[in-house]
Formats: structure tokens, sequence, C-alpha cells
């Protein structure tokens, strides 16, 4: 038998996200017996302001077309933060989150406002990105009484300002980046004992309609990149796993239990890694395949 263990986070971006995807997924993963690690934007879903990257990042607009993000978010997202109010998002939907925990999934801030967090947080004096970490830590608080054990940026997009603060605050881990392996972020020349559990597979949304996928079936694509003895973390979304694209998620799960994958919280892998000798590493903004902008990266 192969010796594949996987970690499934699940970042939840928008109001929609929550109350369809979410609770979709939560009935697939129990039917399946399987945990994950659920990362919800804590604060108002402001997502129609996405519409400034047509402007800043390059491949913006290809990536919308090709996702069909329009039809996969539903109108009334679009407009979120433009023409009409951003409804709050995980801070005032307790109920759901602590649902959640109580099915055994692991659950998570993902920011307090995912556009600004992801359109600015690099740029950001250290005292803002201090404010945006306390909103969501104190939105957190509010839900569960106590502080999260770890969080996941908003488009993998982190800091070295922001890495500090969430080690300040208490936090055990983060999973803001993307790369291959757990490792101790260098900040200001010195690791920071604050481990970072990056993303290592492509998502759906970078693959869908995408050149590299080249025809192949997503979920086939996605099970020959699980590989036995490597770090394998598999970002989803409520928004596409959990609607539209359910069925893919479903194979891919089918798939990994045929291969007797070990299915694994990222907290429970935080948690393992901090036993042994976890690298230090690098990180940098980088492009990569299926993405508009940049997203931080292990180097």
């Amino acid at each position: 038998m192969q010796d594949i263990t996987i970690g499934l986070k699940v970042d939840v971006d928008t109001h929609v996200g929550l109350m369809r995807g979410v609770p979709a997924l939560a009935q697939a993963l129990n039917e399946y017996g399987v945990q994950a690690s659920f990362y919800v934007a804590m604060g108002p879903d402001n997502s129609g302001r996405a519409v400034r990257r047509v402007f800043t990042q390059r491949n913006f607009l290809r990536k919308m077309l090709r996702t069909r993000a329009a039809g996969t978010y539903g109108l009334k997202t679009t407009l979120y933060g433009t023409l009409l109010p951003g409804p709050l998002i995980g801070c005032a939907n307790g109920h759901i989150l602590r649902w959640l925990e109580g099915l055994g999934h692991e659950v998570g801030p993902h920011g307090w406002d995912h556009i600004r967090w992801h359109d600015y947080i690099r740029h950001m004096p250290a005292s803002k990105v201090e404010m945006e970490i306390d909103r969501f830590v104190g939105a957190y608080r509010f839900v569960f009484d106590r502080r999260p054990v770890g969080s996941a940026a908003p488009g993998w997009q982190c800091s070295e300002a922001s890495l500090l603060a969430m080690y300040k605050m208490g936090l055990q881990y983060s999973a803001d980046t993307r790369g291959v392996s757990i490792f101790l972020p260098i900040v200001d020349g010195k690791p920071l004992p604050f481990p970072q559990i990056p993303t290592t597979l492509p998502t759906l949304d970078e693959l869908i309609g995408s050149p590299e996928l080249a025809g192949a079936d997503p979920a086939d694509y996605l099970l020959d990149r699980i590989l036995p003895g490597q770090l394998n973390i598999y970002t989803l979304h409520a928004e596409f796993e959990g609607m539209a694209h359910m069925p893919i998620f479903r194979r891919v799960i089918e798939g990994l239990l045929a291969r007797g994958a070990r299915f694994a919280k990222l907290c429970d892998l935080a948690a393992e890694a901090q036993r042994g000798e976890i690298p230090a590493g690098h990180f940098e903004p980088r492009e990569i395949p299926g993405r508009a902008g940049f997203v931080v990266c292990q180097v």
C-alpha cells in the first residue's frame, strides 16, 4: 500500500461559498469519512471590488472568463462591495463554523476582508498589517471564545510583517504560500519559529480551461501529482469544488481512498512537523501557471 498523506485545505472566500459550498463539502466529506481544514474569511464579502485587478494584474480577465467566474459565484457576489453592500461572512455565521468543528474539521480564519488582504497586504506597513490580523483574530474569538491555532492567507499573499504579527499573536502555524515542504520562514534574516504549510498542488480554478490541463480529466491530473513520501496539500474552494465542480472533487477523494491515502488536518501536520526539525526557507512573490498576478512562493 502506498504511503500517501494529504491535507485538504478548504478556502471560503465568499458569502455564497459559506452558505452553499461549505454544507455541500461537509456532507461529501462526511460520506467518505474524511476530515479537512476550513479557512473562512471572517469579515465582509467585497468580491465586487476584485474588478480593479483587470487594470493591475496581467491575465486576470482571461482567468475570469476561463473559469466562468460570474456563473460560478453568481451575480450578487460580483456586485458585493460596489453596487451592493458586502455581507459579513464568518463572524456573522458562527453557527456554521461551530457546526463544522463539531463534525471534526479544523476551522481557521482566512483573513478579515479577503479582497483587501489579497490586493494590499504585501505592501502594507506593519501597523496596518497588525490591525488586519487583530480584526480576524478578534472575530474568530467572538465565534469560538479562543484564538485560532492556524490561519491561511487570502490568495497566498503574505509578508514578513504579516508572519511576524501572527506569530506574536500566538498562532501556531499558517498556510500562506505555495511550495513543496513545511518550512520556517526567514524573517529579518532569521528563521521564525512559526511553521509555514504551503499548498503543493495546482488548484482547480488554475486548471479549468488551461493549456496545462491539455484536455485531461482534472481529477486524474491531480491524482497523478499526489505522491507518496512528499507533502501533499490540496487547496480547494467552497465556491468551486463545493458547488459546480463537486463531481471532480468526489472523483479525487474516491481515487485517494482507493490508494489508501491518509487524510490529515493542517493543524495535525504542523504538530507532527514540530516534533522534528523543520528547515528554514525563504519566500518571494512569483507567477505560477493559471493564476493572475503574483503569489508568495517558497524558494
